[in-house]
């Protein structure tokens, strides 16, 4: 082959890997957001570096925690009906309730059978046996496992980092990559916490410079700016602290409009 010819295809192939790794290198300069460059190529952990995390999700703990609830809403609704009894106690997956000697009370009824349906129930003179079914505990630590990948996901887009990777391992891990992770602090701040839906009515009359103390509580909406990743403003709402439900207990929630105003609202 020429000498000339030779020199030329090399040239060619030269420019050719240029123009097809400029994208990549500017995309990986101080100042420059990945997300804003088209045709790069998106570096892994072993190249850029990042976080690596193995989480593993307690899945027993949300099991404990579905009957613990359960037993408090129980103990709520015996006293609200003013049903004579002992007490709710709690075992293993399941709830022992003890009557007063003689008296008596229809589980299998409203209110209580909306969620007691969970349950397998066995009555035994004055003690009622609720074992949560098997069928139900491992649906909630499928449903544990799945919650908190959406959740992380969540937090993490928040983050504007290009191309992270979570993934399931096993029955209740979750394996997390950042590749390019600067803020570190920020990502386990945002990741570490515990997510729980919880129901409280806001009060639209207090202010968090004037509201009580002992039945009230201050908390705050955030608002971030994903590319700068920085608090842009907080909102706070003062809620009344009794927690009238929890997320374990919604089996449904979509949208829905009201036929009165036409106003959006979620159905539960």
């Amino acid at each position: 082959m020429d000498i000339k010819l030779k020199g030329s295809i090399i040239l060619i192939v030269l420019l050719g890997a240029l123009y097809y790794a400029f994208p990549t290198y500017r995309a990986y300069q101080p100042g420059v957001d990945p997300q804003t460059v088209d045709n790069k190529v998106n570096l892994g952990l072993d190249l850029q570096g990042g976080m690596y995390l193995d989480i593993e999700i307690k899945v027993e703990e949300a099991v404990k925690e579905i009957v613990r609830r359960t037993s408090l809403e129980l103990e709520d609704l015996l006293i609200d009906e003013q049903v004579d009894f002992v007490e709710v106690r709690q075992a293993t997956n399941s709830l022992i309730l003890e009557m007063e000697p003689g008296k008596k009370v229809n589980l299998e009824i409203a209110p209580y059978d909306r969620f007691l349906e969970q349950f397998e129930m066995n009555v035994q003179d004055d003690l009622t046996y609720l074992k949560l079914k098997s069928e139900e505990a491992q649906l909630i630590r499928e449903n544990s496992v799945s919650q908190a990948l959406e959740v992380l996901r969540n937090r993490i887009d928040s983050l504007g980092i290009s191309e992270p990777s979570l993934q399931k391992q096993g029955a209740d891990n979750i394996v997390i990559q950042l590749p390019g992770l600067k803020d570190r602090d920020r990502a386990i701040e945002l990741i570490g916490p515990q997510a729980i839906l919880q129901f409280q009515i806001v009060n639209n009359n207090a202010t968090p410079s004037n509201y009580n103390r002992l039945t009230e509580v201050v908390k705050y909406e955030e608002v971030w700016d994903k590319t700068a990743n920085k608090l842009i403003s907080k909102r706070p709402y003062v809620l009344d602290k009794k927690i009238l439900m929890t997320g374990e207990f919604i089996r449904d929630a979509r949208v829905r409009i009201d036929s009165r105003d036409n106003r959006p609202y979620v159905a539960l």
